[in-house]
């Protein structure tokens, strides 16, 4: 807890550092984050080249940075009389306009309730569990951020901006408990700067309350607030990068906001490579922008393409060694992207991804999408469930959900493609840039991503990009025509009100940590990390229960691609180093896993023992754990004789 607090008093720290440079408001929240996330990743990789990323090198150089900072306020003598404060914040409230008050107030209850549900439970979800918190814990282990063998090669080949980042906390904190607080974090970050584009875009203080309700009200943002996966970290960089090209837009300029846009590229880019497509359209009217400004913004953009580079060297570097290309290879790579890029399969594939955000619970409105879907693909000729545009061929469904895999987005992917739409028509210079940026990047999405029956996760970046449209379009149909502006207030009324609705249905339902169920979290089942993290599994659940019994030493590890891994480690007392976990099969290539000295074997599989291959030593003994209704085995080998039972 201490290492938390110390990361609260840098970033006060910085912020009057902030203040001191004129950047304050929004403003300092892109800016800032930024310049910590980018310290945070090259940081991350220089301690782990000498082997020394742990909690003391990591708390020491945050203490540095502490000092460093405070030296440096004290030096400049920019410390705030406390009599000045009051002076500041008298009057505040009163100063704000009834859709202020209102927006602002819901955005805090829905953000406390997302942390609330982030503080009160253990990390869930297959990804989560397989390979964000996983890998953490390897590098804790090793020192290092690496390549390991790993079990499940998604620890080693995706990127891992969004870790590195809970990767401090978790050395700071001495726990894997508050990881969550960098996604929540980024989604209270999410609707700072969503405010401040609408800003940017021509919104008065109504509209860029409106564009922080809507963003922050997307369905998929608001469950994975709660989570430790890296989409609404993408999201916010994603916004910032955006705020950053529309400050150039209008007027800005100079070596440090170009510096700013290329960190938070980067920051964008190594958090996840979806970023690419997403950013296609904003990154095309970047470089216009800086062409138009000659040499000097040639220059600019030169200096801010050498940061995304230093950012991403480390991690594709490593990728490359490994993969053989910084891109990295095999099948996640190759059944993740379009393999056919003809009109007509990309037009269909577009009308796939916008179909998932269309649907809703209604059965007859889900039927109805879906047979529009199937329509254009007969009259097209394209197969609907074509294998090379789908990835490890997803068949299409318009199913609706709410968890942090599946969980459309109707209410604001309607206000999206209307704002779109009408700016793309009347929209002011600057608005319609941004609306075809939307569009460019939609169509690119559509063109660079395979059908994925999670498709809608990772849509929501691009979605919560978007937002703000929808209050601009408002706002210019406002200023043309009479009985819009005659009913501008009810239109955004109504806007808050379905924004809203669709939030808290999200938060109060949305699966796997529905805040609905937090009362069950205080005894029962449900209120142990196994009941959490494991419940679906109880094979896994059971073959931990004997490792524990035989308290080993060190524990080999087996697994197939989902395998709730840190579950693993957090049960067994891995992540307070009681136990050593080592993976005995390596899924990354030239990467071999040493089984030399372990005292047991666990294997979780899916539904066949047979999965575990040969891994087990010769003469020990195994014990198969199975359910009827669970989609997962779990084989525990342990030797005989003492050595099983060392303590």
């Amino acid at each position: 807890m201490i290492g938390l607090f110390l990361i609260a008093v840098v970033a006060v720290e910085a912020a009057a550092v902030a203040r001191l440079h004129g950047w304050r408001g929004a403003a300092a929240v892109v800016r800032l984050s930024v310049l910590m996330a980018a310290v945070v990743f090259v940081g991350t990789a220089l301690l782990s080249w000498p082997r020394l990323l742990g909690t003391p090198a990591m708390s020491l150089a945050w203490l540095a940075a502490a000092v460093g900072l405070a030296g440096y306020l004290a030096w400049r003598r920019q410390f705030s009389r406390p009599r000045e404060l009051p002076a500041r914040l008298r009057g505040w409230y009163a100063r704000l306009t009834f859709a202020e008050r209102f927006g602002g107030g819901f955005l805090l209850l829905l953000l406390l309730a997302e942390l609330v549900s982030a503080l009160i439970r253990w990390p869930t979800g297959i990804d989560a569990l397989a390979y964000h918190l996983p890998r953490i814990e390897h590098w804790r282990v090793d020192h290092s951020i690496a390549p390991y063998p790993a079990g499940i090669v998604r620890q080693v080949l995706l990127a891992p901006g969004a870790e590195y980042l809970m990767l401090a906390v978790r050395l700071l904190a001495d726990s894997p408990r508050y990881a969550a607080l960098v996604t929540w974090l980024a989604t209270a970050g999410t609707a700072v700067v969503l405010h401040r584009v609408a800003g940017q875009l021509g919104c008065g203080r109504a509209g860029r309350m409106v564009a922080a309700v809507v963003g922050s009200t997307v369905p998929m943002l608001v469950v994975q607030a709660s989570s430790t996966l890296n989409d609404p970290v993408l999201a916010f960089f994603l916004l910032c990068f955006v705020s950053l090209v529309l400050e150039l837009r209008n007027g800005g300029g100079g070596w440090r906001l170009a510096a700013m846009t290329g960190l938070a590229l980067g920051a964008a880019v190594v958090t996840k490579t979806t970023a690419f497509p997403i950013l296609l359209g904003f990154g095309l009217w970047w470089s216009w922008l800086l062409v138009r400004r000659g040499w000097r913004g040639i220059a600019a953009g030169a200096l801010a393409g050498t940061l995304v580079v230093a950012i991403l060297a480390p991690f594709m570097a490593m990728t490359a060694a490994v993969f053989g290309s910084p891109l990295g290879s095999g099948r996640y790579v190759t059944e993740a992207v379009m393999r056919e890029h003809d009109p007509l399969n990309i037009a269909v594939n577009v009308a796939k991804f916008a179909a998932t955000e269309m649907v809703t619970s209604n059965a007859s409105q889900q039927n109805a999408v879906c047979r529009g879907v199937d329509f254009m693909a007969k009259t097209t000729g394209v197969p609907l469930d074509n294998p090379k545009t789908a990835f490890f061929g997803d068949d299409f469904s318009c199913d609706y959900g709410l968890t942090e895999m599946v969980a459309p987005s109707p209410v604001q992917f309607t206000m999206v493609a209307a704002a779109v739409v009408a700016l793309v028509c009347f929209g002011l210079a600057a608005q319609r840039a941004y609306a075809l940026a939307v569009l460019v990047s939609g169509l690119a999405i559509g063109a660079a991503l395979a059908y994925q029956s999670w498709i809608t996760r990772l849509l929501m970046p691009a979605l919560v990009l978007a937002a703000p449209l929808a209050p601009v379009a408002v706002s210019r149909l406002a200023a043309m025509w009479p009985w819009v502006r005659e009913n501008r207030a009810a239109i955004g009324g109504a806007m808050v009100v379905c924004a809203v609705l669709a939030g808290t249905e999200a938060v109060v339902f949305g699966a796997p940590r529905p805040l609905m169920d937090a009362p069950g979290l205080m005894s029962g089942p449900m209120s142990t990390p196994a009941g959490q993290m494991i419940y679906n599994a109880p094979a896994v659940r059971d073959a931990i229960e004997q490792l524990r019994a035989t308290k080993p030493k060190t524990v080999g590890l087996v697994q197939y691609e989902n395998s709730p891994e840190f579950a693993i480690w957090q049960l067994l007392g891995a992540t307070e180093d009681k136990v050593r976990i080592v993976n005995v099969r390596s899924a990354v290539p030239g990467l071999r896993a040493d089984a030399s000295d372990v005292d047991a074997v666990l294997c979780v599989a899916g539904r066949d023992p047979a999965e575990c291959g040969d891994v087990f030593p010769a003469g020990w003994r195994k014990t198969v754990y199975s359910t009827p209704k669970s989609a997962v085995v779990a084989v525990v080998a342990l030797p005989y004789g003492p050595r099983a039972s060392s303590s």
